[in-house]
This record gives structure tokens, C-alpha cells and sequence, in this order.
């Protein structure tokens, strides 16, 4: 079985910052192959300006990834990031788990069943109400702090590397429910051909 994540950062939050970092050292772990997604330089602007042009540079990398190679894909974004693996997922046309870390407003609709999200009722880049609306229509994995930020961290180094190492917990046992069952399955099947 082959597997592949395909890392999103946010606009200002690299693949090489906590959140990121540690679910690519796990999916490594899991034997996954892993494309980090790099934006290159964005353009002077408006926020907006710098998402359009996050969503082009990802598709141009993602483009080159022989996704029908893969057995299972995971998504792991990150604030904006969000909404760009969200878009992209939409254009597959195979199953993509996704695990998204403090998305924002715009990736609310992106959600789909079976993802894995986790966000604060203190993070001013989404609407809780509407997360909550989105998870009545469909079924996800939720995961709400009362009191973090943007970066899901508390202001305290300690609390941080506490809630951080939670945070990848309840990633590795997402990743190894849904992939070691899924994997199990299929060399279930290719032992019985």
C-alpha cells in the first residue's frame, strides 16, 4: 500500500512551524510519501490577492503529482491553507482525507465527511456558529479550544507544547484509524484473489 500527504501551509505559517512540522513527522512514520506545498514569493496586496495567488502556485505543484500512484491521500493544512486544500480536494476525483488546523471562515463549506478539524472559539479568523452549523450537515471530527489562538497556541510555553503534543495525539490515532484499517482491508482482498 502507498499512501501520500500533501502538506498546506497558511500564509504565514510554514510547513516547518509546530502544527506542521510534527503531522509531517507522523505521516512519515506511517510510511507515507509527503509533498510540501511552497507557495514561493506572494504578491504585495490584500489578503485575498495572497490566497488567489496560494491557490495557483498549489495547483501548479499539485498538478505534478501522479495522485492515480496513491492507494489513499491525506490533506494536513493550515489557517488559509485551508481553503486551498479544500479547493483542490474538490477537483479530485477520488477520496481525500484531510486534516484541517485552524481554517478559516472560507473553508467552513470545504469541510467534507470524514475530515478531522481542530479550531478555538478564541480564533478571530472563523465563526464558530457556522463550524457547528457545517458539522449538522455533515459528519467530522471536531476539535474546539476555549482559549487558543490562530496558531492553536495559549501564550504560555508550556500550556503550547501540552496542547501541541494533544493536538498530534489525536492526529496519529486519526491517520492510524483511517489508514491501517483501510490498508488492512485492502491486503485483506489481495490475499483472497
Amino acid at each position: 500500500m502507498k499512501n501520500l500527504a500533501v502538506i498546506f501551509p497558511g500564509l504565514d505559517y510554514s510547513v516547518d512551524k509546530p502544527l506542521l512540522y510534527y503531522a509531517g513527522k507522523i505521516v512519515k512514520n506511517f510510511g507515507f510519501d509527503v509533498v510540501k506545498i511552497n507557495y514561493g514569493k506572494f504578491p504585495e496586496g490584500e489578503r485575498q490577492k495572497m490566497v488567489d495567488y496560494a491557490i495557483m502556485a498549489a495547483n501548479v505543484a499539485v498538478n505534478k503529482i501522479a495522485f492515480e500512484m496513491y492507494d489513499a491521500i491525506l490533506f494536513i493544512s493550515k489557517g488559509n491553507g485551508t481553503i486551498v486544500a479544500g479547493g483542490i480536494q474538490q477537483n479530485l476525483s477520488r477520496k481525500v482525507y484531510n486534516i484541517f488546523f485552524a481554517p478559516v471562515n472560507e473553508s467552513i463549506p470545504l469541510f467534507m465527511e470524514d475530515c478531522l478539524v481542530f479550531t478555538s472559539s478564541n480564533d478571530d479568523k472563523i465563526n464558530i456558529s457556522e463550524v457547528m452549523k457545517r458539522r449538522g450537515e455533515i459528519t467530522f471530527e471536531l476539535q474546539v479550544s476555549k482559549e487558543a489562538d490562530h496558531a492553536l497556541e495559549l501564550g504560555d510555553i508550556q500550556r503550547d507544547i501540552s496542547m501541541l503534543r494533544k493536538i498530534e495525539e489525536i492526529c496519529q490515532r486519526y491517520i492510524e484509524k483511517r489508514f491501517t484499517i483501510e490498508n488492512q482491508g485492502a491486503e485483506d482482498e489481495s490475499s483472497h484473489s
